[in-house]
């Protein structure tokens, strides 16, 4: 069910971006398609994150499943989608996402939007719910779209935090192909979304209640991605700065460094919230 629910989405994907001019499979093939083929498999792996322990099947008749299978994809499909456009506008607004991709081969943006895909992924399949507490989809349908927005909100604020905390241009350097400068932004995106799915996951009983939660554990992730960064600088590359590194030797490496600390901080926030 969740394969054919990949290939369905998939299919639902490339149809959306043929409207706008670019035919995927051409683009992935060959030695340059690696951006391509990087930005398809972000969006793959947050589908099936998102099916994941979301897909609900209670028809006996084969039209029936297929129904039920049918509206769970369609709906993550459309969200990632929208979530897809929306980190295109507000995070990377310096740049045609479509453009920079396909046309340019840009492996960094690639990379960056890989981190916000699998995020909202995470997000949706908690908001969804566990399969067996509800009969439909449509049940969790309304409580889904809250928190799609909410995690939205959260990935746009702190991303947009980052960029402001960080003595260079993380737009510019992305925009120039810089990989280590996407590193950080994908693995805050993630670490976001680790918070947000660890506080909505199992049963919902107050939506409100668990928003207010998890906003507390995002306001003390904001301190946390200060605090974390510049730990970096002082205890893992005591002898340089890591934003020289990223910025002026386009040190992959710095990149990982600084992704794994944001990364680390909300796997603990998650765990609290679990």
């Amino acid at each position: 069910e969740g394969i054919c629910l990949v290939f369905v989405s998939k299919f639902i994907r490339d149809l959306f971006y043929m409207a706008r001019g670019y035919k995927l499979r051409d683009l992935i093939g060959g030695a340059t398609g690696t951006a391509a083929a990087l930005d398809l498999s972000g969006f793959l792996i947050a589908v099936m994150f998102a099916t994941v322990n979301s897909i609900i099947v209670n028809n006996n008749s084969w039209v029936g499943q297929a129904s039920d299978i049918a509206i769970t994809g369609i709906m993550i499909t459309c969200l990632l989608l929208i979530a897809d456009w929306i980190t295109d506008k507000a995070i990377f607004r310096k740049m045609d996402d479509c453009e920079e991709i396909y046309n340019r081969k840009n492996t960094a943006l690639a990379f960056g939007r890989v981190g916000n895909m699998i995020a909202t992924g995470l997000i949706i399949s908690s908001s969804l719910g566990d399969a067996g507490t509800r009969i439909s989809v449509l049940e969790s349908l309304s409580h889904c779209l809250i928190w799609f927005a909410y995690g939205q909100v959260a990935l746009i604020g702190i991303s947009l935090l980052y960029q402001l905390i960080t003595p260079y241009d993380d737009l510019e350097e992305i925009k120039k192909n810089n990989l280590a400068a996407a590193i950080p932004i994908a693995c805050i995106q993630l670490a976001v979304g680790l918070t947000i799915s660890s506080g909505v996951h199992g049963v919902h009983d107050d939506t409100y209640q668990d928003i207010f939660s998890v906003s507390l554990y995002l306001c003390s992730a904001t301190v946390l991605l200060y605090l974390l960064r510049t730990l970096c600088d002082v205890l893992l590359l005591p002898r340089t700065k890591i934003s020289e590194e990223i910025k002026n030797q386009k040190n992959i490496g710095a990149g990982l460094i600084e992704g794994t600390a944001f990364l680390l901080g909300g796997i603990i926030l998650s765990y609290f919230l679990t």
